[in-house]
């Protein structure tokens, strides 16, 4: 939410914390540590940082791929991000 009022340092400090949660518990191979990654990008992306921000999709894209398939919508999703 704060990503979208573009309040980037709270979003910035929600999502990594997020991450670190998913990553502790989940791995870096879950859908929901694929989820932080996206949405780290996201706001990577909307700081201007966009090599960072392809790190972070390509992070997403390989666990999604594998998890989820080449044809799940979210896959797809993190796919488009790439292509910029």
């Amino acid at each position: 939410m704060f990503r979208l009022l573009k309040n980037l340092k709270p979003a910035n400090e929600i999502i990594e914390k997020a991450k670190e949660i998913f990553e502790k518990n989940f791995g870096d191979s879950h859908v929901e540590t694929a989820n932080a990654y996206f949405e780290i990008g996201c706001l990577l992306g909307d700081m201007d940082n966009l090599i960072e921000a392809q790190v972070y999709f390509k992070k997403c894209y390989d666990v999604r791929l594998t998890i989820l398939g080449a044809e799940h919508f979210d896959t797809i999703e993190v796919q488009k991000k790439l292509s910029i």
